[in-house]
Parts: C-alpha cells; sequence; structure tokens
C-alpha cells in the first residue's frame, strides 16, 4: 500500500513538471487501478482516478504502450472485457517484450475460459521478467488452473526466493503441495 502511495505521489510530480508525459500519466493510471485492485481504496475511487490518468496518457501520445495497460485495468473494473483484451492485444503489438502486458493478458485470456492461451502468455512475461516475484506466482497459479503441480511448484519457490517473507506465497508453495 505504501508502496503504491509513494509510486503516485511520484508519478504525480512528474506530470505536473512534465505535462505532456504520456508515461508518467500511464504508470499513474496503473498505480491508481492497482490500488483498487488490492482494495486498498474504495472500489470505484481507483477507476475513476485510472481512467483520468489513463485516457490523458493515450491523448498524448497513443503509442505508449502502458497507457493501453492501464486503460485495460480500467475496462476491466468497468466489466468491458471485450475492450479489456483490444487494449491489452494494443499494447502487445506496440511493445511484444512488456512483461506486464503479457502477464495481464494472460489473466484476461484465463477469466474468458481460454487457459491454453493463457498459459503460454503467462510464461512469456515470466521469460521476460524473470526476477519478479508476481510474474513466478502469477504463473504458478495459471499452471495450478491447468493441473501441472510440479512446474507450479518450481515457479512458486522460485518466487519464494525473490520474496522470502511473502506470506502468500508460502501458502501458494503449500497448495502445490
Amino acid at each position: 500500500k505504501e508502496g503504491l502511495e509513494k509510486a503516485i505521489d511520484y508519478f504525480s510530480q512528474a506530470t505536473q513538471l512534465d505535462p505532456d508525459y504520456a508515461l508518467a500519466y500511464a504508470l499513474l493510471a496503473d498505480c491508481y487501478c492497482l490500488q483498487e485492485y488490492y482494495t486498498f481504496v474504495p472500489a470505484g475511487q481507483a477507476t475513476n482516478n485510472g481512467k483520468t490518468a489513463a485516457e490523458r496518457a493515450l491523448l498524448l501520445d497513443d503509442s505508449v504502450a502502458e497507457a493501453h495497460v492501464a486503460m485495460a485495468m480500467v475496462q476491466s473494473f468497468e466489466g468491458d472485457y471485450r475492450g479489456s483484451m483490444r487494449s491489452l492485444r494494443r499494447a502487445l503489438d506496440l511493445n511484444p517484450n512488456l512483461a506486464v502486458a503479457h502477464l495481464r493478458y494472460a489473466w484476461e485470456l484465463t477469466d474468458a475460459g481460454r487457459l491454453s492461451e493463457a498459459v503460454p502468455e503467462m510464461k512469456r512475461a515470466q521469460e521476460l521478467d524473470p526476477i519478479s516475484a508476481t510474474g513466478n506466482t502469477a504463473l504458478g497459479v495459471i499452471l495450478i488452473f491447468d493441473r501441472q503441480f510440479e512446474e507450479a511448484l518450481f515457479y512458486w519457490s522460485r518466487a519464494g526466493e525473490l520474496e522470502p517473507n511473502n506470506p502468500a506465497i508460502q501458502e501458494n508453495i503449500a497448495i502445490a503441495y
């Protein structure tokens, strides 16, 4: 929670210093959305802030992949799953090496019941950012859904090495066993 609040403060300062800095608006939008995702703020509050910042980023520079990723999260919160998928595909077209775009696209595919497509997307996200505890954890979750328990355990163990004091990761390792 504190990390997101600090990031929001820094990205807000960046947009004040440079009102045309599209990437700062995009990452600000993403932070707002993550506040809501993790239920640090009431539902809807962060979506409004996130939508405003994502729209501003896209208005300034439609070629910023992170802006499309942030807009996808807003669209998902608003129940526009097709729009979210379009935004994530656009982000991947703009930057096929953006790990967070692959990760979030994998979650959308999973939500749509397209697990066979989600697994390689999540694997790609992990390959692009192998030292991310979040990426390793997310891949483990997708692999559990796909009943690949030993492989899930491998990635959850890796996540546990990266964040040894994270109780959620330890719980995931127990689930795999």
